[in-house]
């Protein structure tokens, strides 16, 4: 990471990397079907030095820096709740770098926004689209706009992300010793009745049922 910065590369493709002095490199390797939309304009941008002095760039790279330096310290689902964040912050990245300012870049340039603003607080109870728009200073009606062409609405989608986050705790042996109450209550759900029932509708099997099939 020269002088503080970061570049994408695509590793299915042959580049070289020349260093004109003594450096270290931190290697961060993200899967190119969740940076880049089927669809995306970005991929020209591969190569391209990503900056990282100010702004969202920055923000990405000291994300991948101190993720590196404490994942020691975290557990496996916080590991991966801060893989997904890095991926929405090297997307947002990319788009800033492309001045993407077509009524569709801005869509997925907030898609993106909204997404790491989930992953990061996925936790909180009170994150709905009301705190969304607030944390954002948008509307409601352009959080949804953003979610027009994604597979899944913006309220499913916090639904979706705070299942699979109990969904990993109950298969992890680091929370064998929490109740399956305890775990709906730490990823933002409030009413356990409404929580067995869409985990089951998701996963095909009420949680404690699906906590008996941990290997």
């Amino acid at each position: 990471m020269p002088l503080g910065g970061w570049t994408l590369y695509d590793t299915s493709q042959p580049y070289k990397v020349l260093n004109p002095e003594a450096c270290e490199h931190l290697i961060v390797t993200l899967p190119k079907a969740d940076v880049f939309d089927r669809h995306d304009s970005l991929v020209p941008l591969m190569g391209r030095h990503g900056g990282g002095a100010t702004g969202i760039t920055r923000l990405a790279r000291d994300t991948m820096c101190q993720t590196f330096i404490e994942r020691p310290n975290m557990s496996e689902p916080v590991a991966h709740g801060a893989g997904e964040l890095i991926i929405q912050l090297v997307r947002l990245s990319l788009r800033e770098l492309a001045g993407q300012t077509t009524d569709l870049g801005q869509r997925r340039t907030l898609h993106d926004r909204i997404i790491a603003h989930i992953e990061q607080h996925l936790a909180d109870p009170a994150l709905d689209i009301g705190h969304i728009a607030t944390a954002l200073s948008c509307s409601k009606r352009q959080l949804h706009k953003a979610f027009a062409d994604a597979d899944e609405s913006l309220a499913r989608t916090i639904q979706r992300k705070r299942l699979e986050a109990c969904m990993r705790d109950l298969r992890s042996p680091l929370h064998a010793q929490r109740t399956v109450t305890d775990i709906a209550l730490s990823w933002g759900f409030n009413n356990m009745a409404h929580f067995s029932k869409v985990f089951h509708a998701h996963a095909g099997t009420p949680p404690s049922a699906y906590r008996a099939t941990r290997p």
